[in-house]
């Protein structure tokens, strides 16, 4: 049976010596689990173009060489998978995130960013912020929390998922 809906995220691989990379997940399941579509912005010999890739074995897996340090869960949206790809596929935003949105950050969080952005413009989910770098800093923020858990997600294909916007005291 279909899935009408999905949750959208930020997964955090880490690469020794460099900064987190950031991949944009779609899932049909809140905790990331089964089906999940990762989108990112990767550097080619013809520059920067977007990854589109389906992880369905574990999210820890998309990258052998990078560890999985978390998920930062940005919202619900009532739309389906496959209408949330067709949307960020339509932008061409790879190409377009060397353009400055985010300062002094690297291109696959300023993909990761615009593709956000999009999705919400299209009322395909909501955002607590329009402002780019105001949901950058938020995505950044959150993301800090993700370092500060230890475990191996590789060994027991469980992660850490954190909520952008944090509820209680």
């Amino acid at each position: 049976m279909p899935t009408y809906h999905s949750h959208v995220g930020v997964a955090f691989y880490n690469f020794p010596g460099f900064p987190p990379q950031w991949v944009l997940v779609i899932s049909e399941h809140r905790r990331f689990k089964g089906k999940v579509w990762c989108n990112s912005a990767i550097e080619t010999v013809d520059g920067w173009r977007e990854s589109s890739k389906k992880c369905t074995q574990s999210l820890a897996a998309l990258d052998p060489m990078a560890l999985l340090s978390g998920i930062v869960y940005v919202a619900y949206s009532p739309m389906p998978i496959k209408k949330l790809q067709g949307v960020v596929s339509k932008c061409r935003i790879a190409s377009e995130a060397g353009h400055s949105l985010v300062p002094d950050s690297d291109v696959p969080e300023k993909y990761v960013t615009r593709a956000l952005l999009q999705l919400c413009r299209g009322r395909s989910l909501r955002l607590p912020t329009l402002d780019p770098i105001a949901l950058a800093d938020m995505i950044r923020d959150r993301a800090s929390v993700l370092q500060k858990v230890e475990q191996n997600p590789t060994v027991d294909n469980k992660f850490p998922v954190v909520r952008l916007i944090k509820r209680g005291p």
